[in-house]
């Protein structure tokens, strides 16, 4: 069924708004996939403040216009849906590589992120970010690391007492 002019500007103006607010743009092929399969993934990216829209590549292309006026949608032949991430830039990322590790048909085409200013990434750039670890893990091997060396230090000096403490028991049990 065809959209109506009005329905095209409220869609086109709600792009508008995703594509302003966004911090990441992924770009997926969504041809074959089953609707069961593509509400899943958007239910499994509203955990990573995520949105998915498919809407038409003209009408993404004119919301994409000022602010990435140089896209290549228009190589693209199938159907496509977009991803916003509105927080974290990578895990939307994340979330839409696992997704198409379950769903052969889900096709990573690229995307951009904030990060990147106006550069657009690749698939494989995309699914490189996907396989970083979360800003937590990087923390926690961050303190990992820092802590690493202090608590050798602490092995080290509770030798000496540990020796001590022997000396004594031996010497103490030689008496008796």
């Amino acid at each position: 069924m065809a959209k109506t002019l009005e329905q095209k500007k409220q869609i086109l103006s709600l792009l508008k708004d995703n594509v302003g607010k966004q911090t990441s743009m992924i770009f997926i092929e969504v041809s074959g996939i089953q609707t069961k399969k593509i509400n899943q993934i958007k239910e499994s990216l509203k955990n990573a403040d995520a949105k998915m829209s498919v809407a038409k590549k003209t009408l993404l292309n004119l919301a994409m216009q000022d602010k990435y006026p140089q896209n290549s949608l228009k190589e693209i032949k199938k159907e496509m849906a977009v991803i916003f991430g509105f927080g974290d830039e990578v895990s939307p990322s994340k979330s839409v590589y696992e997704s198409s590790k379950k769903e052969k048909n889900l096709k990573i085409i690229g995307g951009y992120i904030r990060s990147a200013k106006d550069k657009f990434l690749l698939e494989s750039d995309i699914i490189s970010l996907a396989k970083l670890p979360t800003k937590q893990e990087l923390i926690g091997q961050t303190v990992g690391t820092i802590a690493a060396p202090l608590t050798g230090f602490l092995s080290v000096l509770q030798g000496n007492l540990r020796g001590l403490v022997c000396v004594l028991s031996k010497i103490q049990s030689v008496k008796q």
